[in-house]
């Protein structure tokens, strides 16, 4: 009877509208939330994080803020733990964990709805990150440069130093 019961709360929990949420467990191995109706482990939705650092980081980000909300993804199995895309303070968290490049998009769906978002911050975390091999490239290109001309510079010497 409690099963029943619970698949229909489940069932019934509303998708695609922002509620208000309480923090009762975050973890690297969960997120437990409370709401009106009772308490649910939830997932980031669509979310890789690379590792339980990553984990740790976004749920710094939940038990920080004032506010924290979930919308569920409705084209997702609403079984727990339950397909949410977590705010902190109206803060999408599975954006800022993208951006950070501390975990990456697990299936792209044009028809999620934050897919657009996740997408967007997906690609921006990669040029920063291509950027930042750009500058280090740039730098090793310029020491190769100094290292040759010393050793030019050196070879020359010797040279001079031979005819004498």
């Amino acid at each position: 009877m409690l099963k029943v019961l619970m698949s229909f709360l489940l069932f019934t929990l509303p998708v695609n509208t922002k509620e208000e949420v309480e923090i009762v467990r975050c973890n690297e191995n969960e997120i437990v939330i409370r709401k009106v109706e009772g308490i649910y482990r939830v997932e980031f939705f669509n979310l890789l994080f690379h590792d339980d650092a990553s984990k740790l980081q976004a749920c710094d980000y939940l038990l920080d803020a004032k506010h924290v909300s979930m919308e569920l993804e409705p084209l997702a199995n609403q079984n727990e733990p339950l397909p949410a895309y977590l705010f902190a303070d109206s803060m999408l968290v599975q954006k800022t964990i993208l951006e950070e490049n501390l975990g990456r998009i697990a299936v792209r769906m044009k028809e999620y709805k934050y897919e657009e978002v996740m997408e967007e911050a997906s690609i921006e975390a990669v040029m920063a990150s291509n950027h930042g091999v750009d500058v280090i490239q740039q730098n090793y290109n310029f020491t190769y440069l100094i290292v040759l001309g010393i050793l030019i510079m050196g070879l020359n010497r010797i040279l001079n130093h031979m005819k004498q």
